[in-house]
């Protein structure tokens, strides 16, 4: 077991003309393509899916259309981040201080799917994440507030944080998330329902998970 540190975590919109780069100065990053094509390091992904790399990253759209992303990037928690998204084709959403111990942290990237009027009762997950609305709304209820999202809104729910998400009645909602989880959490679902009554109603979202990689390569 290592120590526990501190980092970074920052959700960024990128929008990435032909032709076109962009380099990371992060100790890790996934992309999640909403249209074009992008390389990433030695990774590359096109329109709805994604890649993942250690950094620095460096991020090219050598297509011949635009490309616009969603990328989640971990910075040493000392770091200044501000000239990082310094850039015309850079939009930063959200940004977090987050704590783990990397050798036994797994990096998750993942989508969940609600059909219009889907309920995600009060349930809680074991590590911090961000959220970004891709389409559709969402009604967030926490111990503190309700939050009604829209799409392009982010949000962050931390480990452990009791939460409801209630879907739009008249369309498909949907977010892509990164988690920061254990990792005995590995290719495991992290949704807990905390009511006993909750236990077995039908779970109506879908979710999708790209990958878990372990981050056991960071340095602070």
């Amino acid at each position: 077991m290592g120590p526990i540190l501190s980092f970074k975590l920052s959700a960024v919109l990128l929008t990435l003309p032909a032709g076109q780069q962009h380099i990371f100065d992060c100790l890790a990053a996934s992309v999640w393509v909403e249209t074009g094509a992008l390389t990433f390091n030695e990774a590359s992904a096109d329109t709805e899916h994604a890649a993942h790399a250690f950094g620095p990253v460096h991020t090219e759209n050598a297509g011949s259309a635009g490309a616009r992303a969603l990328v989640y990037a971990i910075h040493a928690g000392d770091a200044a981040t501000h000239d990082t998204f310094a850039n015309e084709h850079m939009t930063r959403l959200r940004e977090e201080h987050v704590r783990f111990e990397p050798k036994e942290t797994v990096f998750r990237l993942d989508r969940v799917t609600f059909p219009p009027g889907a309920v995600a009762y009060r349930h809680i997950h074991p590590g911090p994440g961000i959220r970004y609305l891709t389409r559709g709304k969402l009604e967030i209820s926490s111990d503190h507030d309700t939050l009604i999202m829209q799409a392009g809104d982010t949000w962050f729910e931390g480990a452990n944080a009791p939460v409801k998400a209630t879907a739009d009645p008249h369309a498909t909602s949907e977010f892509v998330r990164v988690l920061l989880l254990p990792a005995e959490y590995q290719g495991r679902p992290t949704l807990k329902r905390l009511k006993p009554e909750d236990l077995e109603k039908p779970t109506l979202q879908t979710n999708h998970r790209y990958f878990d990689h372990l981050l056991d390569r960071l340095t602070s």
